[in-house]
């Protein structure tokens, strides 16, 4: 089984999510930033710490990062993978960047409520399951 961290970013009341470019299963669909997490990494938490810095500029430190939970999902392209998530509450100042304008788009700050009311072939698997774990 593949393993995989996620990222809940959330300032004041809104969460970032970008569309994923790369064809696959997931093309056009919303997602928190996040990936593969990688031999080097040495534990989930700095896999998200990593993965922060690789697609939103954002340097972090592994303790700020809270964690959230972990799922199982299948993929029919990425296959069954782990994901752990862990959220990050983005302080006044910083502000995430597109790192990865290949892989996905902007990153947009929608309001939760409205991710919530979003039909849920539009979000990555998860989003809602994580996004409700991390505001609860």
């Amino acid at each position: 089984m593949k393993e995989a961290v996620t990222i809940i970013v959330i300032r004041k009341g809104h969460a970032y999510l970008a569309p994923r470019l790369k064809i696959s299963d997931n093309f056009g669909k919303l997602g928190f930033p996040g990936g593969k997490r990688e031999q080097h990494d040495g534990d989930p938490t700095k896999a998200a710490a990593r993965e922060l810095a690789e697609e939103m500029g954002l340097t972090v430190a592994a303790g700020e990062l809270q964690y959230v939970g972990q799922s199982e999902f299948r993929t029919q392209d990425f296959g069954h993978y782990r994901t752990t998530a862990y959220v990050l509450r983005l302080p006044d100042g910083l502000q995430p960047k597109n790192m990865e304008p290949e892989k996905h788009g902007p990153w947009i700050p929608i309001p939760i409520p409205q991710i919530h009311d979003m039909p849920d072939d539009k979000l990555l698997p998860g989003t809602k399951e994580f996004l409700k774990a991390a505001v609860a």
